[in-house]
């Protein structure tokens, strides 16, 4: 039409890994584009997909490469968000995308979401694969940056895993976290396990009351789910927190050999004692380290460990 709004056609939709998608706009939809089909793994590169009402692009189950593209202005929830349901998966790959200004603010719109969900009584276990992330400039997005959600249930065991690298990206000034990862399990006996490799990122701008860098979160009760994360050369700045555990029962988190500056409350804050964070070999913005006080250098909570800086 003359002119356009969100949801004035509904899709493209993707079901081979023969497509190639390439230079092209996909504008006022309702999904710009989907990719359906299992284990496809087609390409989508150099192209604008803005302006749609719900999501730019979902990936349902696929492992596509999405590489040089601009996400942005779709309204509603997200700019990319890719849904892997009871499959083994190779994972998808997103690289150098310029991805802003998508969701409208719910739990968890995000201009990158990742969910992972076992949820089929089959007596399955699942490897989701490893999904790549890394060179993207994810900003200003109306709730995360990046959020990776893991889900088991329906299996008394191990019921899904998988791997997913974030690295050499810029995310900042989202409305609320820069990434944002999270692990549960349906119940004792089911469980799920997730290992994040998290190197070289600049998170910067999450400056709201309450606003992390990088927050982490597991709701498992069944002490075999676990969440690793590891990350070094990381830049995180100017945040309200710079990083968050938030009752991360079983977890390992290890963020060091990086900058943590200039955050308005912690620089690093572990809700839960049982799991120390490691954080060796950062600088903290202050020759002396970090400390309890607001005031000198950039102040961490207990349970982390710090030293040497």
């Amino acid at each position: 039409t003359a002119n356009p709004v969100p949801a004035s056609w509904n899709s493209i939709v993707i079901y081979t890994s023969a497509a190639t998608f390439s230079y092209c706009q996909v504008k006022y939809a309702i999904y710009g584009i989907q990719v359906l089909n299992n284990n496809i793994t087609p390409s989508i590169t150099y192209s604008t997909i803005s302006n749609n009402s719900n999501i730019g692009i979902y990936i349902y189950n696929a492992s596509p490469t999405v590489d040089n593209c601009t996400i942005q202005y779709n309204t509603l929830e997200y700019g990319i968000y890719m849904y892997y349901q009871n499959v083994a998966m190779t994972g998808a790959t997103m690289t150098n995308n310029t991805i802003r200004y998508n969701g409208d603010g719910t739990d968890w719109d995000s201009g990158i979401y990742i969910y992972f969900s076992k949820d089929t009584w089959n007596g399955t276990q699942y490897n989701m694969g490893t999904t790549t992330i890394t060179g993207n400039t994810v900003s200003n997005n109306n709730r995360n940056g990046i959020a990776i959600n893991m889900y088991g249930n329906g299996y008394t065991g191990l019921n899904n895993y998988a791997s997913v690298t974030v690295s050499n990206n810029t995310i900042s000034n989202n409305n609320m976290y820069g990434a944002r990862f999270y692990l549960n399990g349906y119940s004792t006996g089911y469980y799920s396990r997730m290992i994040v490799s998290f190197n070289n990122n600049n998170i910067s701008g999450h400056t709201v009351s309450g606003a992390v860098g990088m927050y982490s979160y597991t709701s498992s009760t069944d002490s075999r789910s676990w969440m690793y994360i590891t990350g070094t050369g990381n830049t995180i700045s100017n945040n309200y927190y710079g990083t968050y555990q938030n009752n991360s029962y079983f977890s390992e988190i290890s963020i060091t050999q990086g900058t943590i500056t200039d955050s308005l409350e912690y620089a690093m804050y572990n809700g839960y004692a049982s799991q120390v964070v490691g954080a060796t070999n950062n600088w903290w913005g202050y020759v002396g380290g970090p400390s309890s006080s607001l005031y000198a250098g950039n102040r961490v909570s207990s349970y982390v460990a710090y030293e040497p800086w």
